[in-house]
């Protein structure tokens, strides 16, 4: 201020502010400068509280399919085997046998990962979520790669198969089965699905060479005493999923 001017009432409040130490009053009359500045309605945290990174949770797959993590967490799954993969795409893991002992990983690069075959036991670290219906970690990172031992396939009917999702991911055998129609996206399209008793559906999305008819006749009322595959769930339909003519 210039001699002889009065001083206005924000100077008088700065200078008590320096002489006397007063609280200088910020928006909203939360106090002064500090967390009171992060203006109101935001939440300023505590000191040791960064909300950046996010927390990781060491899950079974058992626990992913029977609904106690939430979507969209960040997890880890220690122990898992590869029992599929499908190039470009994922692969399938499992730890132990039996029903939601199996999970889809998507991602092309997890798909893709040096020395990763059938057998192989790792951890799998990624987020968890459901994509049309199936349970899954997408763009997983692979860690820990070791030899393992590949679960042997659980045997399961055709209809259990068709109808029960907690075969989703699992390495399977269903015996005893009847191609009902060859090509259920016939007759303009094949898309290589062909549809078994119960409901079921045979895919090539694993074995690519499933469809071709130089395995099987590839018509009405063609049996198999057994089918092994992965059990899976895609465009709404519970499918079996061949890894290579040996599985027929």
């Amino acid at each position: 201020a210039q001699v002889g001017e009065p001083m206005r009432p924000f100077q008088f409040l700065g200078l008590c502010a320096v002489l006397l130490g007063c609280p200088m009053s910020g928006p909203g009359g939360g106090g002064g400068a500090g967390l009171s500045d992060a203006g109101p309605g935001v939440d300023v945290g505590s000191a040791q509280d960064t909300g950046t990174t996010p927390t990781t949770e060491s899950v079974t797959i058992a626990e992913l399919r029977g609904g106690t993590v939430a979507e969209e967490s960040q997890v880890r799954i220690e122990g898992a085997v590869v029992t599929a993969i499908q190039p470009g795409r994922g692969l399938w893991v499992q730890q132990g046998s039996g029903p939601d002992s199996g999970l889809f990983l998507f991602g092309e690069e997890a798909a893709a990962t040096e020395g990763l075959s059938e057998g192989t036991q790792l951890t799998v670290s990624g987020v968890f979520t459901v994509f049309n219906d199936l349970k899954q970690i997408k763009f997983p990172t692979l860690t820990e790669l070791q030899p393992g031992t590949l679960p042997e396939p659980f045997v399961v009917s055709a209809a259990d198969l068709a109808t029960s999702p907690s075969w989703e991911g699992v390495l399977v055998q269903a015996n005893t089965v009847t191609i009902v129609n060859p090509n259920p996206d016939g007759p303009d399209n094949d898309y290589g699905q062909i549809e078994l008793n119960d409901g079921l559906i045979m895919d090539d999305d694993v074995f690519r060479d499933l469809d071709s008819g130089r395995y099987f006749l590839r018509q009405e009322g063609t049996v198999f005493n057994s089918v092994v595959g992965i059990a899976h769930l895609s465009f709404g339909k519970r499918k079996i999923l061949p890894r290579r003519a040996a599985d027929l």
